[in-house]
């Protein structure tokens, strides 16, 4: 039998995320992404707002980051679509930082679009589309 996977002695699939918090800095971070990557036609400027909607989407899949950071892939629908996606809003991934993991409390990091390759998986894995 595989081992469960587990973040910081926590299963993966018990994970609250009930609220983020982004800092000042994290918040302007995330919204120039275009800014520092101009040749990219489906990146996007993200609003902190969208990032935390996303995370909360109760589809979401949890992953851990290479820095032992929780990676969150979820859609919020009030993005803008990839130019290779039919579907409306986008699939985003999230990286937080525990502020109090029991509680679901989190702190953001990150968020940029997912590629195509990580919102097919999300879309393969979620079954279905309807509201998230």
């Amino acid at each position: 039998m595989a081992q469960e996977l587990r973040y910081r002695g926590h299963r993966l699939r018990d994970l609250l995320v009930v609220d983020i918090e982004w800092s000042e800095w994290h918040e302007g971070h995330l919204m120039k992404r275009t800014i520092r990557y101009p040749d990219n036609p489906d990146e996007l400027d993200i609003e902190p707002e969208w990032a935390t909607e996303a995370a909360l989407d109760d589809c979401r899949l949890l992953s851990v980051t290479q820095e032992n950071d929780l990676r969150v892939t979820c859609w919020a629908q009030e993005v803008p679509s990839a130019s290779w996606s039919q579907r409306p809003g986008r699939v985003l991934r999230v990286v937080l930082k525990p502020r109090d993991i029991d509680a679901g409390l989190w702190s953001g990091v990150t968020a940029m679009p997912a590629s195509q390759a990580a919102a097919d998986n999300y879309w393969r894995r979620r079954g279905s589309f309807g509201p998230a």
